[in-house]
């Protein structure tokens, strides 16, 4: 035989009984067996005879109410792990039974939501978080971006700026080109009633060519003086107005 320890729980105690019963030959179990049998027979006999007893009655109508107040229960929502909580070998009155039900079905559900409260919360806390988070990162971005247009407006007015002022100088550059253009048609003209014959003869047909014919009529080298003074007096009392 193997020893027990007092102490030990039920499972150790069953697995060394096994131990030991598997340890045993079959003429060492059949006195066991023996016994078994008869034991169970003489159950058999007794439970017919309790059967008919009126303690028994008693019991099949207390498991009865017992099985259909945990169906109550479960429809009232109770969890099965609340069927714990009364004692099956009381005497329980059914109305105080369904009250108490209904008592505990609230609590738990109170708890429940509870619960569900402090997670939602702690969720909605870290969504906020996260959210806050992602506000600050676009208000940053936005205000990057705004000082960059702010910027890009600035260069572009500086541009519009000297655009302007390129145009203003360019009119300005205009008007005295055309004036210029006026006076040296004006020139062209004078010349041309002063010195006719000479330009036809020279072939003198742009300003350029008649300015360099009469340099070197100054310079003496263009015997002609004749039409050079007659320039020289045409330019003396020449007049004409600039174009406005």
């Amino acid at each position: 035989m193997v020893p027990l320890n007092r102490v030990a729980d039920q499972k150790t105690i069953n697995v060394a009984l096994a131990a030991e019963w598997q340890a045993l030959s079959d003429e060492e179990r059949r006195p066991f067996l023996e016994l078994a049998t008869k034991e169970r027979e003489q159950y058999q006999i007794e439970l017919k005879a309790y059967e008919k007893t009126e303690h028994y009655r008693d019991f099949l109508e207390k498991k009865e109410r017992i099985l259909r107040l945990r169906k109550q229960r479960r429809r009232m929502g109770a969890a099965d792990s609340q069927d714990d909580d009364f004692d099956e070998s009381l005497d329980l009155n059914e109305t105080t039974f369904v009250e108490g039900t209904k008592k505990r079905v609230k609590n738990g559900i109170r708890r429940n939501k509870r619960k569900a409260s402090g997670s939602d919360e702690s969720g909605v806390l870290e969504y906020n978080k996260k959210r806050e988070a992602k506000l600050r990162a676009i208000r940053h971005e936005i205000g990057v971006a705004e000082a960059e247009k702010a910027a890009m407006q600035r260069t572009i007015e500086k541009m519009q700026a000297k655009n302007l002022a390129y145009e203003a100088q360019a009119a300005h550059d205009r008007k005295i080109a055309k004036e210029a253009d006026h006076i040296i048609e004006c020139w062209m003209r004078v010349l041309r009633g002063a010195m006719g014959e000479t330009m036809k003869e020279y072939n003198l047909t742009t300003p350029e060519e008649t300015v360099a014919f009469l340099t070197r009529l100054a310079d003496g080298d263009a015997p002609n003086e004749d039409v050079l003074q007659s320039v020289k007096d045409v330019i003396r009392s020449a007049s004409f107005l600039l174009p406005k």
